[in-house]
């Protein structure tokens, strides 16, 4: 008989991770409100901002009775014993094995959902049809937003099930929409064991298959989005990653460059047993050799369905350690790593436009934790120095009262790839007017309520991250409408809509309530004809104002502040071997990279060689350039010495923020789609990224 512990359980065992770092670990198990004691719980999935769990209970009672044959629900028309009988049947047939118990066999899988309002995963429930029915419910990932799920199986409105996976939709009620059937070109499986996994951007899919191409067993196979719902044949990722023996339950980074996933190759501890690996260029064939997570995050039993939450660098993985099927958590990037050669970063703190050094203060911590756990060191004469002892994503920040500034991210596993040990960074800080407007980008609302839409949040992140560099500032939220509607009710929806952002601002950030006004003015202050609905959305806006500053007069755009200035320090201080981690670039998210300055190069000379459009707001390629893209192909394998440059656009009609990143994911993606038919990467170069107001898409230039 088979005891399985309730509550938590952890684990800690002291290790070397490589010869220069020491690392700490500890394993949790969820409690009883997830991990039941006579079922198994598999397949977490957790979303992005980590608040909200899916997991999968097999074998319960509970499941959900929705048994739909010919479009009639079977558990409303037959009776217990009937009911039971057909379900045995429809069992039998998926399994292609005898089903005697249908209740508690493997195949009865139902979702279930943990979400987060006053503790972790505090609440759970589960969701009805059609999420869930009487056949296998499972999710395997996140799509492209938290909204959206992939689940195993096409599901017909008839009531039949195919072989494959679906989208399904998450609706503001809490309801899901009917699946819809994902398409992969030839897709098949020896094994009815099948995982998927989809990358944030929703352009890539990482699928475990059995197939007789394959190198054994169930391999890791990649799949390239072609067009809405439809993806590229699955292509074999290697004998780098695959092995003979079984690779199962992958999970992709949301930068596409690590791969977590479970094998029972030799050399493990014991089972399945959970590795990483790490993509090393843009082919998808070339990864370094996958390394096996220590114990005791692996033991000796079965670990696998790994699931990565990036900003804390959480895992939830299962295990059967005790005894049946559990889900654990544990923390990737411990406080505990060190790198035995630190990172010095040092510099000064200017004034934007004359240059003169300021008096301030410097922030920096790792930048996944909270700016309460971050240090702090006072520059009276504005030079600092700092040093960087864990393999991780920093965050540096100027501060002065009355000035803003960029801040800096410094990826140290970036830098120690190198033998450089110094850094040289210059910060500059622009100064602020009293009832100076801050230019953000623009902030969304659902029409007609004051309720910001989640593509918003990061510009007021930016926002938030002003206010919290600079304590003695307070603004004014100014909010505006179009002029459709009633005058008392336009107004009321103004503020309302300020309000809302103030709220954020104090709640999740811990801005003052004290340092934020808002005021509501209705349409009355339009900055646009409303002519037109394009225009009239251009007045449903919000506007920022300082109210308390210095007495510069100067209007600051945050996107025109000055960057900060890096280079290496290359005067003969270099670490004696590389200090850290060789292979492994955990959290390769550094928002400016630093590298090794060169001879500026000459000039080459520029020819435009043709666009290639994409969907408005998509990542994916306008089919009427298909044939551009495939042109481009052919005139680079008839001339092999042509190089070209990639420059993403995006255009002001597409929906903010970070239509940079975007425009620089489009030219990315054709570069991978280049690659994979065969041209190399030394031939293609991304430049930096545009916006136009017309061509959404990638322009391509030839170097002479």
């Amino acid at each position: 008989m088979n005891h399985k512990a309730i509550g938590k359980v952890g684990f800690i065992l002291l290790f070397f991770w490589t010869k220069n770092i020491i690392a700490q670990y500890k394993v949790e198990k969820l409690g009883p409100q997830i991990n039941s004691i006579q079922y198994d719980e598999i397949s977490p999935v957790v979303s992005r901002d980590g608040r909200t769990l899916y997991f999968t209970r097999i074998g319960t009672p509970e499941f959900n009775r929705t048994l739909i044959q010919e479009e009639v629900d079977l558990s409303k028309t037959l009776n217990e014993t009937d009911y039971f009988q057909t379900l045995k049947s429809v069992y039998t047939q998926i399994a292609e094995r005898d089903i005697v118990d249908p209740i508690h066999s493997a195949i009865n899988q139902d979702i279930w959902i943990a979400d987060s309002k006053e503790g972790l995963f505090d609440r759970v429930f589960h969701p009805g049809f059609p999420i869930n029915n009487a056949l296998p419910n499972s999710v395997c990932s996140l799509g492209s937003d938290d909204h959206t799920l992939v689940i195993i199986n096409h599901f017909a409105r008839d009531g039949s099930m195919y072989k494959g996976f679906s989208f399904m939709e998450g609706k503001a009620d809490g309801s899901f929409s009917f699946p819809d059937p994902i398409y992969i070109n030839d897709f098949h499986s020896k094994s009815t064991d099948v995982n998927l996994c989809m990358s944030k951007d929703g352009d890539v899919i990482i699928l475990s298959l059995n197939r007789s191409e394959g190198l054994g067993d169930n391999d890791l196979y990649v799949s390239f989005k072609l067009k809405r719902n439809l993806w590229s044949e699955p292509i074999n990722l290697g004998p780098q990653v695959n092995s003979n023996h079984r690779e199962l339950t992958p999970f992709i980074s949301e930068d596409k460059t690590k791969l977590y996933f479970s094998s029972n190759r030799p050399g493990g501890i014991g089972g399945m047993d959970i590795y990483v690996a790490n993509r090393l260029d843009y082919s998808w064939k070339e990864w370094s050799a996958p390394e096996l997570l220590p114990e005791p995050i692996n033991s000796t039993s079965d670990d696998s369905n790994p699931a990565v939450v990036e900003p804390n660098a959480l895992m939830y993985f299962i295990s059967r350690r005790d005894g049946t099927s559990d889900i654990f958590k544990t923390e990737l990037l411990s406080e505990n790593l060190i790198i035995n050669q630190p990172i010095t970063l040092r510099g000064t703190v200017r004034h934007s436009i004359t240059n003169e050094v300021l008096s301030s203060e410097l922030f920096y911590g790792i930048n996944r934790l909270s700016i309460q756990n971050h240090d702090v060191q006072s520059l009276p004469n504005g030079v600092f120095e700092i040093k960087l002892n864990r393999p991780d994503v920093y965050k540096i920040s100027p501060r002065k009262a009355g000035y803003i500034g960029k801040n800096q991210l410094v990826d140290v596993n970036m830098l120690i790839q190198s033998n450089i040990l110094i850094y040289e960074i210059d910060f500059y800080l622009t100064p602020l007017d009293i009832d100076q407007k801050i230019e953000i980008g623009n902030v969304y609302f659902e029409k007609g309520k004051p309720i910001v839409l989640a593509q918003s949040f990061p510009e007021i992140d930016r926002l938030a991250d002003m206010l919290i560099q600079n304590s003695s500032i307070s603004i004014r939220i100014d909010g505006h409408t179009d002029n459709v509607g009633l005058f008392d009710e336009l107004l009321d929806l103004s503020r309302s809509r300020a309000e809302a952002i103030k709220k954020y601002l104090v709640l999740q950030k811990g801005i003052g309530s004290h340092r934020i006004g808002t005021v509501g003015y209705g349409g009355s202050r339009p900055i646009s004809p409303n002519d037109s609905e394009e225009n009239r959305s251009k007045n449903r806006r919000v506007e920022i104002y300082v109210t308390t500053s210095s007495n510069t007069q100067r209007k600051v755009n945050v996107n025109d502040l000055k960057d900060p200035l890096i280079k290496p320090v290359t005067d003969g201080i270099e670490a004696t071997e590389p200090p850290g981690i060789q292979s492994n670039q955990l959290n390769s998210i550094s928002m400016n990279s630093v590298e090794k300055q060169t001879e500026a190069p000459q000039v080459p000379k520029l020819k435009q060689y043709g666009n290639i459009q994409f969907n408005i707001n998509e990542l994916s390629v306008k089919e009427t350039s298909m044939l551009e893209l495939r042109k481009l192909i052919e005139y680079l394998m008839s001339n092999p010495d042509i190089k070209i440059i990639l420059q993403g656009m995006c255009t002001d009609r597409e929906v903010a923020p970070n239509l940079d990143i975007k425009a620089l994911q489009r030219a990315k993606g054709i570069k991978e789609y280049l690659i994979f038919k065969s041209i190399k990467a030394d031939r293609i170069t991304i430049q930096e990224n545009n916006t136009e107001k017309t061509f959404p898409g990638v322009k391509v230039f030839t170097l002479n």
